[in-house]
């Protein structure tokens, strides 16, 4: 590289002159970098260029892609002087002369070509008008791509590429049409004379041309209205609002389209809609009253896309939508999809319906979002406790969008309706009111007479999290409500708040009862070792109760810590419920305190005929992380060999902090890329000591995979330091 730079520096005096005979030879150069500069030099100097052209089009040849691309891109700098490289520009583009490009390459190639031979001018349009003629597809695209570069010059080309909009490749009609747009208006009666020719696919071109010209209304109008051939219609019955055509001249065929049976033909009228901008005074009113027909799901879908603007259409919608119990999902969604246009409709609908928290106007306001936030804002003053109650459910998870209605919700924390009230203990948390007032609004509410205003204070609190534990004395009194829904509210979310070795104590006096056990189990299993005074309850009911149950025992008294309870598990770790014995092999690998023993049964458990069962075993292992798990790597190595087991065993042996010969050995041996980069992984890290790897690594820099040539280039790199 260095000579290189020195070279080109000879190249260009120290006045800015540049010496292209230098360049040239540097150009011809057997050194790929010296190329590599000399092009791209050149491709800074603009026409001067011109005295190195021969050297530049030999180098179109060069293997280089660098190279190649700085050559082209040169002599285009160079422009109309190029003359005498359009027959290698043409042959770039001419699919029978591939330089074996790959795919993108080769269009890439033919690009730059086309872009060469519009900066080259009007010298290169007979060679590319003779090629629109050729039989090479290829080539074709080329010429049409160079001659739509080069825009209203290229206006001698317009009945070629006219003809080539008849042609059975598609990429090639498309930029045909683009070209013809390129060149603008001159293509304007030539395609519109094209509209009426015998060939129905050069029609069907010649509208989409018209089209992106945005010229022959009339033309394209009576095309929609008279072509009889799906394709042609189609194009112009897309092309038509792109032409100027007024819309209460359009929107009539283009309503008549969209009732077409033709998949085609009612696909180009929805996309030929969406044109139509503004497409409220017009557009929608038209589209609306097709909700009264047999299109009435089209109709709906398009007044979906209309978006925002279809907003008088909602009414129309909500009527078509409750023509069917329950409403029809066709009809909700385009109402979702207008947005905040919708939601007075909607909200009209819920005053004279009681008070319901799965209502489908609940629902599809939800799917509104951010932009129904000003509207709902006021639908909480709304004398209908049904709206006020849907305004607060629907608010809630906006979030951060939503924030500026604080006040308002909390405003409805003394409402009459008990769902209301509910629903605003629900919003606190989502809305992010502050702890304090958020406290202060549930401590108020737990005494509420409605026990589902109860519940959800309940519910509210330990949505709190640890910033709720103020409020532990007050769930604990919940737990001797008259509402068992209440109870064990407030049971679980004593364990989503962390309360203390009092509440558990509470919760292992409710484990007898069949109705609040799993709530209270599963309170106990979240406050961790504060359960240990829980652990006397939980043995005793365990051996009559439900393998479910034990499973949820098991989970508990793990957390717990109490050492009292290996005999409980170590009874279970063979039990017939895989349920229980993956909960019983995770309480004992993290209540026994002699690590070779938690290996020990870890290891057996490697090979249980249940996934869960193995997946606790390796999380385990994963926990102890050090040597003494070595009698362990090779039986979690070969859980790894099973795709189900993959990932969780996979993820357990990258824990494990070890450096055994063996276990590495084997690694390396095994056909499985992961345990190789693995090993590799771990022999980098040995430093010196795992020169004896040497070997095995130098095979996987070797490797196709570029995960296990990196893996082996970074632990020869730490061996070598």
């Amino acid at each position: 590289m260095r000579t290189a730079f020195f070279a080109l520096a000879l190249a260009v005096s120290a006045e800015g002159a540049v010496n292209f005979g230098k360049l040239a030879e540097q150009l011809s150069s057997a050194e790929r970098e010296q190329r590599r500069e000399a092009s791209w030099q050149l491709r800074t100097v603009g026409p001067d260029a011109k005295t190195v052209l021969p050297q530049l089009i030999k180098a179109l040849d060069d293997e280089d892609t660098q190279v190649f691309s700085n050559a082209i891109a040169a002599i285009a700098e160079i422009g109309p002087g190029a003359k005498d490289a359009i027959p290698a520009l043409m042959g770039l583009m001419d699919g029978r002369k591939g330089r074996g490009f790959r795919s993108r390459d080769r269009d890439q190639a033919l690009y730059r070509a086309a872009f060469a031979l519009s900066r080259i001018g009007v010298e290169a349009h007979s060679s590319l008008i003779g090629a629109l003629k050729g039989d090479d597809t290829s080539l074709r695209r080329g010429a049409a791509k160079a001659l739509g570069m080069s825009g209203p010059d290229a206006k001698d080309a317009i009945p070629s590429l006219i003809e080539n909009l008849g042609h059975d490749d598609e990429s090639l009609r498309r930029d045909a049409v683009e070209a013809l747009a390129l060149i603008g208006p001159f293509a304007v009666e030539p395609l519109i004379a094209s509209l009426r020719w015998p060939d129905p696919r050069l029609r069907e071109g010649s509208a989409r041309a018209l089209g992106e010209l945005g010229a022959g209304a009339e033309p394209l109008f009576r095309a929609a209205t008279e072509e009889k051939e799906t394709a042609a219609l189609a194009a112009a019955i897309l092309a038509l609002p792109k032409s100027g055509m007024s819309h209460d001249r359009s929107v009539p065929v283009l309503i008549k389209a969209l009732c077409d049976e033709r998949t085609e033909i009612h696909r180009a009228a929805v996309n030929a809609f969406v044109l139509v901008r503004p497409p409220g005074n017009v557009a929608v009113p038209a589209v609306a009253k097709l909700l009264d027909g047999p299109h009435a799901a089209r109709a709906a879908a398009m007044l979906g896309h209309f978006g925002p603007e279809a907003g008088s259409a909602a009414p129309a919608l909500l009527a078509a939508a409750k023509r069917t119990t329950p409403p029809a999902k066709e009809f909700l969604e385009p109402l979702a999809q207008i947005g905040a246009a919708a939601v007075p409709a909607l909200l009209a609908e819920l005053t004279t319906l009681p008070v319901a928290d799965d209502h489908w106007v609940v629902l599809t306001l939800a799917r509104v979002g951010g932009s129904a936030v000003p509207t709902l804002e006021k639908a909480l003053a709304s004398q209908s406790a049904a709206v006020r109650f849907v305004a607060v459910r629907v608010l809630a998870p906006q979030g951060s969008a939503a924030r500026g209605v604080q006040n308002s919700v909390l405003k409805l924390a003394g409402d009459p309706e008990p769902l209301v009230r509910a629903a605003v203990l629900a919003a606190v948390t989502p809305l992010g009111i502050p702890t304090g007032r958020t406290v202060e609004l549930i401590s108020a509410l737990v005494k509420d007479a409605e026990p589902q205003v109860r519940r959800a204070a309940a519910e509210a609190a330990g949505a709190l999290g640890a910033t709720g534990r103020p409020l532990a004395d007050e769930l604990v009194k919940l737990v001797g409500d008259s509402d068992s829904s209440v109870r064990i509210a407030a049971m679980k979310s004593i364990g989503a708040i962390g309360a203390g070795a009092d509440a558990a104590k509470l919760l292992g006096g409710h484990l007898a009862d069949p109705a609040l056990r799993s709530a209270a189990l599963e309170a106990l299993a979240k406050i961790g070792s504060a359960a240990s005074p829980a652990v006397p309850q939980l043995i005793a009911i365990f051996p009559n109760a439900e393998p479910h149950v034990r499973a949820a025992i098991l989970d508990v008294l793990a957390v717990a810590g109490d050492v009292s309870a290996l005999p409980i598990v170590e009874g279970v770790i063979a039990d017939p419920n895989g349920s229980v014995r993956r909960a019983a092999v995770a309480a004992f690998c993290r209540l026994q305190r002699d690590k070779s023993a938690v290996v020990d049964i870890a290891v057996k458990a490697l090979k249980d005929s249940a996934r869960p069962v193995r997946e606790a075993a390796a999380a385990a292992l994963a926990e102890l992380s050090d040597r003494g798990t070595v009698p362990a790597i090779r039986p979690l190595m070969e859980v790894i060999m099973t795709e189900s087991d993959h990932k969780y065993a996979m993820e357990a042996l990258r824990a494990l902090r070890v450096r055994d010969t063996e276990s590495l050995a084997y690694a390396f041996s095994v056909n499985n890329d992961d345990l190789r980069m693995w090993a590799a992984d771990r022999v980098g890290r040995m430093g010196k000591d795992g020169a004896q790897f040497i070997p095995e690594i130098e095979i996987l820099q070797t490797s196709g995979n570029d995960g296990l040539r990196d893996a082996g280039r970074r632990a020869m790199k730490s061996l070598r330091r």
